[in-house]
């Protein structure tokens, strides 16, 4: 019994410390180091620094974005991509509807929340966001080197709105590098 406890720890360990060294990427840039670092890297893949907003511009996915980078006790835990320009209610359906498929159909990626419906046509998104404070969002697993999806490897994606404009905020987390509570 105590060499199955022992075998059972080890593994146990070695899941750990693997989901610890690959966490999720960004343009093949894992989210971890510093946030000048991190900026450089996407400074190299054509992005531009706006220091007076402090988050870099440029396109992604086929739209001009804003990439912001967030840091816990100075290490990078998450960046944040949101569009540049925002849309009204129907073209946020439809680009909505088209990156969940791109994220469903991408081997890269494993669903994580169990709601991946697209937003139907008849659905009044302003209303459910406003009267029902719905939240449109969906997480995914990023698949590591080893070809395992693991937990710190999160990306998810929400539709935000801010006076009648839409955008869709995309977010790349390394939960190892996040606020979990050791300030308590």
């Amino acid at each position: 019994m105590r060499k199955q406890i022992i075998l059972f720890i080890a593994v146990l360990m070695s899941t750990c410390m693997m989901a610890q060294v690959t966490p999720t990427k960004f343009l093949g840039i894992p989210v971890d180091g510093t946030k000048q670092a991190m900026i450089q890297k996407l400074q190299a893949k054509g992005f531009k620094y706006n220091s007076s907003l402090d988050c870099l511009r440029g396109d992604f996915n086929g739209r001009e974005s804003d990439i912001v980078i967030v840091t816990n006790r100075n290490k990078v835990w998450r960046v944040m991509v949101i569009d540049k320009d925002g849309c009204s209610e129907g073209q946020i359906r439809i680009r909505y509807n088209r990156l969940l498929d791109q994220f469903l159909n991408n081997a890269k990626y494993r669903a994580l929340s169990y709601d991946t419906d697209p937003l139907p046509e008849d659905e009044d998104i302003s209303y459910e966001m406003t009267v029902h404070a719905k939240e449109y969002q969906v997480a995914f697993l990023q698949k590591a080197p080893d070809g395992e999806f693991y937990e710190n490897n999160m990306i998810w994606f929400t539709i935000s709105e801010y006076l009648g404009e839409y955008r869709i905020a995309i977010y790349y987390d390394n939960i190892n590098n996040g606020d979990n509570g050791e300030d308590l």
